[in-house]
């Protein structure tokens, strides 16, 4: 996938918590942070293998000995570690190149974004944040369809919205008030935000026209604005 994409490959880890997908297919079901623990080293061994001849791992989870992976992916895709708890901030920081988040408010994501970075510092490493959160206009989408027809053209708003963290990011609204949004969670160290879109080939190309050239402007006033804040005067 990596090497036909031509790099434009990651993989978004999630520990899963549907027990039937575990007991069906015969696996353990674990309690809640040794799923995590597993993951952890799940995340360590693909990395080793997509970098390393001859791999050995000796985990609780995982053992491999002498493995070297061929062909390895051109570009080493990026890890991604979903989740909200202490245990996946755990694993965003010291193994993984983004933590994902479910989607929290400002301070929520905050504190998670201090205990992350927290971890990656003390395996001197960086980590970039990911933050899920829903935009769509639910309240328009009947009128998404041109004939008024489909699946949420007689759907309500309670019909449409299902309970999830990622609306507590309040990214529904107008394009003024989304875009003023997202600046402000990337001024909170936000780098990616993940999008809900219900027609989504009509709703990408309205928030690319829309939305995206607000956000860059507001990017743009504020880095005007530091530039302005540490430029040092020149005396003549």
């Amino acid at each position: 996938a990596d090497q036909l994409s031509g790099g434009r490959f990651a993989v978004n880890v999630v520990s899963g918590w549907f027990k039937d997908e575990f007991t069906h297919l015969g696996e353990p079901w674990l309690e809640h942070d040794e799923r995590y623990r597993r993951s952890a080293e799940f995340l360590q061994v693909l990395r080793k293998i997509w970098t390393e001849d001859d791999v050995d791992f000796r985990g609780d989870f995982y053992r491999i000995h002498d493995f070297t992976l061929k062909p390895k992916p051109i570009h080493t895709p990026e890890l991604f570690q979903g989740g909200n708890s202490t245990a996946a901030r755990r694993n965003g920081g010291l193994y993984s190149d983004w933590y994902f988040s479910n989607g929290k408010d400002f301070t929520g994501i905050t504190d998670q974004i201090v205990e992350v970075r927290d971890h990656a510092r003390t395996v001197d490493r960086e980590v970039s944040i990911g933050l899920n959160g829903f935009r769509s206009a639910v309240q328009q989408a009947g009128s998404a369809t041109g004939d008024k027809k489909g699946m949420w053209a007689d759907s309500s708003f309670e019909d449409l919205v299902q309970y999830n963290d990622g609306f507590r990011t309040q990214l529904i609204g107008t394009p003024e008030q989304i875009a003023e949004r997202i600046a402000a969670y990337r001024r909170r160290g936000v780098d990616l935000i993940l999008g809900g879109f219900l027609h989504f080939q009509e709703e990408i190309e309205y928030f690319g026209a829309k939305v995206l050239p607000l956000v860059r402007e507001i990017e743009a006033a504020d880095s005007q604005e530091t530039l302005s804040e540490y430029r040092v005067p020149v005396l003549s």
